[in-house]
């Protein structure tokens, strides 16, 4: 104890010895953080060679910039052959890269046999079995044609598949049954589409002034087809578009499809126009006429006007037959405004639900109006 004290006394007595006592904890502690600096610096110099692959043939080899080998590559280092997978969407698991089954597609038109770029190509499970077994067609993915028009698939083997293409200007689609591919096959296929019919440039304008037409519709005919296999005239139309401030608009190809092409608007007398005959044009244009307007005045023998009287007239424009339709008022009249002009009107009268009289035919010219007197024998 007394040495002990004796030296707390000395220290405490002697300033040097205190001061050179107390370097020593601060010399330590520089010389740990100069240690842990140093310990990181070589750390990090040996973790920045970054590792590469490099690929001889069929085997991949991982090394680093250095050129250290460090012997084969992970399997995952492994760089499939296709550039895009696509996306699926409830499809079928994908097999290991390792094992991967490839189906690519060549699309091509069949008129001119070029590759139909930017085609839509779908891949689909194709329907299988029956009973309990029976599995329903699916579509697992869908990608585009490249300018080559080719695609190229990752596939689930063993399980049917289907291909179902289409032109991204939306033409009939192309379907091939495809089969079953092991796995690791690699299988190539074609299919051939059908190009899109080219767009119809379709102008209207007045036949008299020359001047175009705005908001003229073009709507086409369907026709129910009967038991005798003729066609139930006047058919269903259906509006396909309307003409802009310079009386012009584009039809999709598809127009050239329908049976007949109505032209109307308002004032104008209507024209039909046999689609059959536009087929290889990519431009038409039609000229349409004042229309004429006739008011019919039904009465009976004795010259007494005759009211909800049913009254028909039947016009052939060009072979598309259609009919007008109107009910007599309790003056017994009935008005047609915007009638077919340069062909017959074929007028007939009588009760709803009754037998109509046959009167003969009138024709009219354009801008005309005229009035039309029936005598309807009533029994």
């Amino acid at each position: 104890m007394k040495g002990r004290r004796g030296s707390f006394i000395r220290l405490w007595q002697d300033p040097t010895a205190l001061k050179s006592s107390a370097r020593i904890p601060i010399l330590l502690a520089v010389v740990l953080g100069l240690s842990l600096i140093v310990f990181g610096l070589l750390r990090t110099a040996s973790e920045g060679a970054i590792p590469a692959t490099e690929s001889s043939g069929d085997s991949v080899r991982a090394g680093d910039s250095s050129g250290r080998d460090f012997g084969p590559a992970a399997p995952d280092a492994r760089i499939p052959p296709m550039a895009s997978r696509g996306s699926a969407t409830d499809s079928e698991p994908l097999p290991d890269e390792a094992d991967e089954t490839f189906l690519q597609a060549k699309i091509l038109y069949v008129a001119d046999r070029k590759p139909a770029a930017e085609a839509r190509v779908g891949l689909w499970r194709a329907q299988s079995g029956a009973g309990p077994s029976y599995r329903p067609a699916r579509r697992l993915t869908e990608l585009s044609t490249d300018a080559d028009g080719l695609v190229r698939f990752i596939v689930p083997p063993g399980v049917p598949l289907e291909l179902l293409a289409r032109s991204e200007d939306q033409g009939p689609p192309a379907r091939l049954e495809v089969g079953i591919l092991a796995r690791g096959e690699t299988r190539a296929v074609q299919l051939s589409l059908e190009r899109p019919p080219a767009p119809l440039g379709f102008r209207v304008f007045d036949a008299a002034s020359g001047e175009p037409i705005t908001g003229a519709a073009i709507r086409s005919v369907t026709f129910d087809q009967s038991h005798l296999g003729l066609e139930d005239f006047p058919g269903t139309t259906r509006l396909i578009q309307r003409t802009d401030g310079s009386g012009e608009v584009e039809l999709p190809g598809e127009a050239r499809d329908t049976r007949w092409l109505l032209v109307d608007a308002a004032g104008y007398s209507p024209v039909a126009l046999d689609a059959t005959a536009l087929e290889g044009r990519t431009t038409a244009e039609v000229g349409l006429m004042t229309a004429a307007s006739l008011t019919v005045e039904v009465v009976d023998a004795s010259g007494a006007v005759l009211r909800d009287i049913e009254v028909t007239l039947q016009a052939d424009l060009g072979g598309y037959r259609t009919t007008f339709t109107a009910i007599t008022n309790r003056l017994g009249e009935t008005t047609f405004r915007q009638l077919p002009v340069h062909t017959p009107l074929v007028p007939s009268a009588g009760a709803v639900e009754e037998i109509p009289g046959l009167f003969d035919a009138i024709t009219l010219t354009p801008g005309e109006t005229r009035t039309l007197r029936l005598e309807l024998a009533i029994q």
